[in-house]
C-alpha cells in the first residue's frame, strides 16, 4: 500500500514537472514589434571585419547614375583592406553588404532596418537620392546607426540637428552659394550683372534654390525679369526661350534634370541665344551623357561642379586615384559621384579608427569631432572636413566649373584651378582670365 502511494506521488510530481517544461516562460515586459537589437557590433577592440551597409539604388530609375559611386566606394575599399585594414581593430577588413533601394523609399527603408537589425552592420553608406536618404535616416536615428550620407544634396539633409549623419560634399544651397559668391566676385571685378533669370524644375530642390536666388539678387539689387517654373518631364521649353530672348537677361540661373538639361541648351542654339552668363546649379548638366548630347552647345555655361577632375590636376600628386579607377574600370572616367563614393569610405575608415572600438555610438561620436586637413592624402575635395551638429560639412562648397569645347574646367575656387585654365565671360573685358 505504501509502495503504491509512493509511485502515485512520483507519477504526480513527474507529470507537474512536464506540464512546467512545456508551459512559455511568462514576461511581464510589454511586447512591441520592433525588431531585436542583438546584432549590434560588440565594440571589441580586436574584430577580424567590420561590417557596413553600401545601400545604392541597383536597379529603379537612379541605377545607372549611381554605379559611379559604388566603383568609387570600392576602389577604397579595396585600397583599405589590402593596406592593413583598420589599424584600431587589430587590422580589421571593411566587409560590405549591399543592398539595394530600387529607388523606392519603402524599400530603401525595409533594407536599412535589415542591415541594422539582421546584419548587424556598424554603419550604413548611401543612399544617393535624397529623399530616399532622408527616409533612412530615419531608421538610423531609430536604431543609432551612423549613416555616412552619399551623392545626394537636398538642404533637408541638414535642416536641424542630425545626430546620426554626416555628409561630406555640398547640399544644393551650398552650391548655390558657391555660385552666387563667384557673382559677386566678377561683378566687384567689372562684370555687369542687373538683370537675372531663374530657371527651376518644379521640386523641392527647385523650389529651395529659386527661394535662395530670389534672396539674394534682392541683397545685391539685381532685378528678377524671369521667374519660370516647369514640370520635370518637361517636352518643349520654346516659350521659356523666347522669354530669354526678349529680357536678355545678364545671368541666367538654371536647375533641371538630365532630359531638360539638354532640351534647353539645345534649344537656345536652335534658336540662336546666347545667354551672357549661364550659371546652371548641379542638375542634369552633371550627368556623364550630357556633353555627349549636346556637344559643343553648352560652351561658356557654367555649372557648380561638386568635383570634377580638374580638381586632382591641380593636384598631381593624387591623380594615381584616377588612374587607378580607370584601371579597374574599363578606362572609365572618375567622375563626382565615384569621388564621393571614394572619400565616404575612407572617411568610415578615419573614424573608426579614432573610435578604437566597433561600436556604433563611439563611431557617431568619433565622425562627429573628426577634423579632416584639405591635403589628407585621400582627400581629393579642395577643402578639409569638420561636421556641425546638423551632420553638415561646415568647409564643404562646390567648385565652378566651365564648359569648354566638350571639357569642363574648374574655375574656381583658385585652389582648384589647374595651370593654364581660361576663363571665359562673355561680352566683359574680363573675357579671358589666364591662371
Amino acid at each position: 500500500m505504501k509502495l503504491k502511494k509512493a509511485l502515485a506521488f512520483l507519477l504526480t510530481l513527474a507529470l507537474v514537472l512536464s506540464m512546467a517544461a512545456c508551459t512559455p516562460a511568462s514576461n511581464n515586459d510589454e511586447t512591441t514589434d520592433q525588431p531585436a537589437t542583438s546584432a549590434d557590433p560588440s565594440g571589441d577592440t580586436t574584430v577580424d571585419e567590420v561590417k557596413v551597409g553600401v545601400l545604392f539604388p541597383i536597379t529603379g530609375a537612379a541605377a545607372s547614375v549611381a554605379e559611379d559611386a559604388r566603383k568609387g566606394f570600392d576602389l577604397a575599399l579595396d585600397y583599405v583592406n589590402a593596406n592593413g585594414g583598420i589599424e584600431a581593430l587589430g587590422g580589421a577588413k571593411i566587409v560590405p553588404i549591399y543592398s539595394d533601394t530600387q529607388s523606392d523609399e519603402q524599400a530603401a527603408v525595409t533594407e536599412a532596418e535589415r542591415l541594422i537589425v539582421n546584419e548587424g552592420v556598424s554603419a550604413i553608406i548611401g543612399c544617393y537620392q535624397s529623399a530616399i536618404t532622408m527616409a533612412v535616416y530615419t531608421v538610423c536615428e531609430k536604431y543609432g546607426c551612423p549613416l555616412l550620407e552619399c551623392c545626394c544634396s537636398s538642404p533637408s539633409l541638414v535642416d536641424g540637428p542630425h545626430d546620426w549623419s554626416f555628409l561630406v560634399h555640398e547640399t544644393s544651397a551650398a552650391s548655390c552659394e558657391s555660385q552666387l559668391r563667384y557673382l559677386r566676385q566678377i561683378r566687384d571685378e567689372g562684370f555687369e550683372i542687373k538683370t537675372a533669370a531663374l530657371l527651376y524644375e518644379n521640386d523641392d530642390n527647385g523650389q529651395t534654390l529659386q527661394a535662395l536666388w530670389t534672396e539674394a539678387f534682392d541683397e545685391m539689387g539685381i532685378e528678377i525679369v524671369i521667374d519660370e517654373t516647369f514640370a520635370m518631364d518637361v517636352s518643349d521649353v520654346t516659350p521659356i526661350v523666347n522669354k530669354l530672348q526678349r529680357s536678355d537677361p545678364d545671368v541666367v540661373m538654371c536647375f533641371a534634370n538630365f532630359d531638360a538639361m539638354v532640351l534647353l541648351t539645345n534649344t537656345m542654339v536652335g534658336k540662336e541665344y546666347a545667354p551672357n552668363l549661364m550659371m546652371c546649379a548641379s542638375g542634369g548638366e552633371q550627368n556623364s551623357d550630357f556633353i555627349p548630347n549636346v556637344g559643343n552647345n553648352a560652351d561658356g555655361f557654367m555649372t557648380a561642379m561638386g568635383w570634377g577632375m580638374d580638381v586632382l590636376a591641380a593636384k598631381p600628386d593624387k591623380m594615381w586615384i584616377a588612374e587607378d579607377y580607370a584601371a579597374k574600370n574599363n578606362n572609365e572616367t572618375f567622375t563626382g559621384e565615384s569621388a564621393a563614393g571614394w572619400s565616404v569610405l575612407f572617411l568610415l575608415t578615419e573614424g573608426l579608427n579614432a573610435a578604437g572600438k566597433n561600436d556604433r555610438t563611439a563611431l557617431r561620436d568619433a565622425l562627429a569631432s573628426i577634423q579632416i586637413e584639405e591635403d589628407r592624402w585621400w582627400n581629393i575635395y579642395p577643402y578639409g572636413i569638420e561636421f556641425d551638429e546638423t551632420g553638415a560639412n561646415v568647409y564643404a562648397l562646390s567648385p565652378l566649373g566651365q564648359f569648354q569645347d566638350t571639357h569642363v574646367a574648374i574655375i574656381w575656387p583658385e585652389s582648384a584651378v589647374a595651370e593654364g585654365t581660361s576663363i571665359v565671360l562673355p561680352g566683359s573685358e574680363l573675357s579671358v582670365i589666364n591662371k
